[in-house]
């Protein structure tokens, strides 16, 4: 019998500390750009933002990482009631606007940051935002280009996240009562869609064609459009 290979039974590596510094900076620098997907909730009595998801695993690993990580990391979604207490890095976190959230909760987060957004500092300015079929949807092939009830046109919603660099299209999204609940929630990861069907749905078509006219208004300002699939939906 072949002895064991090292490589498919290590699970840990406890030599990480004696690595060089330089080694193991680069190492945590890496690991606070992991891609994240958030569902930022917004409770309209008390005027506060929450995320049920878990902290960036980079902020409790060890005291090394963690003043690496607050170096990307920022306690964001502060309103007038209350402080921020959300970690969250621009350059890499996506803002999902999920099944979970109501119509007006995802009105008030519009108009928070349409308020908001001009005043705001980098580090607090969201660039990457998913949305849910039921945000998409409805958009048609007349001016203004209008997404959903919650959102509006695509103007209005291009001027509450000004520094918006990415959109995800997230199709097939369960249903309020089929997706986890949050007691079980440990975060999600969205899957690339399949081209072949995308051939065939044209509300996308006519989605990523109004942003793609909406950005010939905004020199410079250019929005990239990606079709993704939710995990728990039927593909």
């Amino acid at each position: 019998m072949d002895p064991p290979n090292p490589l498919n039974t290590l699970n840990t590596f406890p030599r990480f500390s004696d690595l060089p510094f330089e080694l193991r900076l680069e190492i945590w620098e890496l690991a606070a750009f992991h891609k994240r997907i958030l569902e930022l909730n917004y409770c309209i009595v008390d005027k506060i933002f929450l995320n049920l998801g878990l902290p960036p695993a980079i902020l409790h690993t060890n005291r090394e990482s963690r003043k690496v990580a607050l170096r990307f990391y920022n306690k964001s979604f502060g309103t007038d009631e209350k402080p921020g207490k959300i970690y969250f890095n621009p350059v890499c976190d996506t803002i999902f606007f999920s099944s979970r959230q109501y119509d007006d909760e995802i009105t008030a987060v519009a108009k928070h940051f349409s308020i908001q957004a001009p005043s705001l500092p980098y580090q607090h300015q969201i660039q990457s935002i998913a949305l849910a079929e039921r945000f998409w949807g409805e958009t048609h092939r007349t001016l203004p280009f209008r997404l959903s009830d919650a959102l509006g046109n695509i103007a209005r919603f291009r001027s509450a996240f000004p520094h918006l660099k990415k959109v995800l299209l997230v199709r097939n999204t369960p249903s309020e009562e089929e997706v986890d609940s949050w007691s079980r929630y440990s975060g999600i990861t969205l899957l690339e869609s399949n081209m072949n069907a995308l051939a065939e749905d044209y509300i996308l078509d006519i989605v990523i064609m109004a942003f793609a006219e909406d950005s010939k208004t905004r020199p410079g300002e250019v929005v990239d459009v990606t079709v993704m699939e939710h995990p728990q939906g039927k593909m």
